[in-house]
This record gives structure tokens, sequence and C-alpha cells, in this order.
């Protein structure tokens, strides 16, 4: 019949009804518009039945539809949520590297972020109770500002941020607090800022791995 369309089908079915001058009582075809629009016209008394093949195929193209939307969904807009805080933290480390010593009026400002995910939402608190701990240049006042609010982050998540909070108490000084010492738990406190995020975002992304595996298993 060479290209599908309207055309090619009522040339090919008028020639079978040529051939064969009867109306079927039921022509079973697929979905395809033109080809049915041609059967109704060459067979107009004809019952036209799409084929058990192609509907179970749509049927399979729809799931595999609905639970790829529900993949994006689940995953992927949670994914770019902390992928959005990532860029964020890489804007201020760079801008950080050019000048150690920001003011709070020169912090970069944070675009809103929807925090449909608990690991976002946690991670955004961690965020905003530590950035602008950055800003502060007394190294005294620095240490007590970033100890009280690890503490405050160990009391409210507990062994969901043990790891981050102890990386950083790490790096305090042992004994004197200088603009050295402040300044090396500043890189450090950056530096684990993007790992925690990374550390919420792992998980999601095996996940999603895993679901895409198993839905291309199912409709193999």
């Amino acid at each position: 019949m060479g290209v599908e369309n309207y055309d090619n089908a009522y040339r090919a079915l008028s020639y079978v009804k040529e051939k064969a001058p009867y109306d079927p009582y039921i022509i079973v075809c697929d979905f395809k518009p033109a080809l049915i629009a041609a059967i109704k016209a060459v067979f107009p008394n004809s019952a036209v039945q799409i084929d058990g093949f192609h509907v179970m195929q749509e049927l399979n193209n729809g799931i595999k539809r609905d639970l790829k939307n529900y993949r994006t969904n689940l995953y992927k807009v949670k994914i770019n949520e902390l992928l959005e805080l990532r860029s964020f933290i890489n804007a201020f480390q760079e801008q950080f590297k050019n000048n150690d010593n920001l003011s709070f009026d020169q912090l970069p400002v944070l675009k809103s972020v929807k925090s449909s995910y608990y690991g976002t939402r946690i991670y955004k608190n961690v965020f905003n109770k530590l950035f602008f701990i950055l800003t502060i240049q007394e190294p005294h006042s620095f240490f007590n500002a970033l100890d009280i609010a690890l503490n405050g982050l160990l009391r409210e998540y507990g062994e969901v941020l043990n790891e981050f909070c102890d990386s950083i108490y790490s790096k305090f000084p042992k004994r004197k607090f200088t603009i050295k010492g402040r300044n090396r738990v500043q890189v450090e406190l950056l530096k684990k800022l993007k790992t925690l995020c990374l550390n919420f975002r792992k998980p999601l992304e095996e996940e999603a791995t895993t679901f895409s595996k198993e839905l291309n298993f199912l409709f193999l």
C-alpha cells in the first residue's frame, strides 16, 4: 500500500471491494485514523474493530508513560531541588575564594527552591542556620556561633547530621581561635555543605536508577 495515508488506504480497500464485492460484518485494524476513515468510506456498513494486540500495546504504552511521569515527579523534581541548592553553594564558594571577608550584605541571594523532599527541607534548614556564620569575622564569635548552631542541628536531626557535624567539629582549633583557624573552618564548612547535598541526593539517584531498570524489565 506504500505510505499509510487515507488516499492509499482508500485505493487499496476499493480494489479489494472490487474483487470481492460484499461488505464484511467486521473489519479489524489498528488505531490509525486514516485507515479507519478509509474503511468507513469504502465499507460503510461494516463494523470497525481494533485488534487486541494494538489495544494491549496502547494500554502498555499508557501505563509505561504514566510510570515515567510518576518517576519524574517522584525523583527528578526532588533531585533538581538539591541540585539548585548545590549550584548556589558552588557560586558562593567561588565568591568566597575571591573575598573571604564577605559581609552579610555581600552574600548572594538564594532563589526560592521548593522543598517537596525531606532532604531538601533539612538541607535548607542547615544552610540557613550556618550561612550567616560565614560572615562573622572575629574568630571567637565565629566559633561560638558555629558551636551553638551545630549543637542545635544535632538536637533537631540527631543521627541524620551526626557525620556532618562531627566533620566540622574535627576542624575546630585545639587551643586558640585565630583568623587562620576561622578561615580553614569556613572553607571546610562549604565543602561539607556540598557533601551533605550529595548525601541527600545519592539515595534518590540510586532509587531512580532501580525504578528505571524495573520499569524497563516490565515492558521488555
